[in-house]
């Protein structure tokens, strides 16, 4: 499933009753789209007049990125709230993910056979059916040994990974795309260091049919054709 703002708003009221004992007054729900956070609770800090600050307007957003297990969800739900209850009721906790969180969090698990972590990893379960629609720059190496790999960069390194990728001695030539096919969703991004994944020919061929290629000029890639992202 893929989270929405009215599942979030029921899942609240039904976790609040269970287990924060209906004491959490309702905040402002929200979306993102993100690879490394499930969810995330906003709020603002604000200094009284004594010199002491408090915090107003929160919001509890999730990550509808994914197409997750349902309890996975409901677990990321009770994960932010949580952050809510311990910032909303001025509790001094030793970290973002402290004793206090932890013990909660323990609390909940114990009494409602819930499974809280403090954080969810993608598995690569996760990863294989997830269907949400990314832009992919990809490059596609023919290794001198006859393999095919690739690898998925960052739009914004994907200069810095092409003449990284044009020094690599076991490269016989590469060439890059542009792609919004979920299958590419499973493959890690290279940003800080180069991921290359070891793909059939036929495979990749039948994923990147609809691929726009990337022609580097100078210091910049430029597509062939009108790179147009899927509704």
């Amino acid at each position: 499933m893929t989270v929405t703002l009215s599942y979030i708003e029921q899942k609240f009221d039904e976790f609040n009753q269970l287990c924060f004992n209906g004491e959490l007054s309702r905040p402002r729900f929200g979306l993102f789209k993100a690879r490394n956070a499930m969810g995330r609770v906003k709020c603002y800090k604000e200094k009284r007049a004594d010199g002491t600050s408090f915090y107003k307007q929160f919001s509890i957003e999730m990550n509808r990125a994914y197409d997750l297990n349902e309890q996975v969800f409901e677990d990321c739900i009770i994960h932010e709230m949580i952050h809510y209850y311990i910032i909303s009721h001025q509790i001094q906790d030793t970290s973002p993910h402290g004793k206090v969180f932890r013990s909660m969090m323990n609390d909940i698990n114990s009494r409602f056979d819930r499974h809280v972590n403090i954080n969810y990893k993608m598995t690569a379960d996760d990863l294989k059916h997830e269907r949400v629609i990314h832009e992919h720059c990809i490059c596609v190496m023919h290794m001198k040994d006859g393999r095919m790999t690739l690898a998925i960069c960052a739009k914004s390194r994907v200069l810095r990974c092409a003449i990284i990728i044009q020094d690599l001695p076991n490269v016989a030539d590469s060439q890059w795309f542009v792609s919004f096919n979920p299958f590419f969703n499973r493959f890690m991004h290279s940003t800080k260091y180069l991921h290359m994944y070891d793909i059939s020919s036929e495979e990749l061929n039948r994923h990147l049919a609809d691929a726009v290629k990337l022609i580097r000029k100078g210091n910049i890639m430029i597509a062939e054709k009108e790179i147009r992202r899927p509704k």
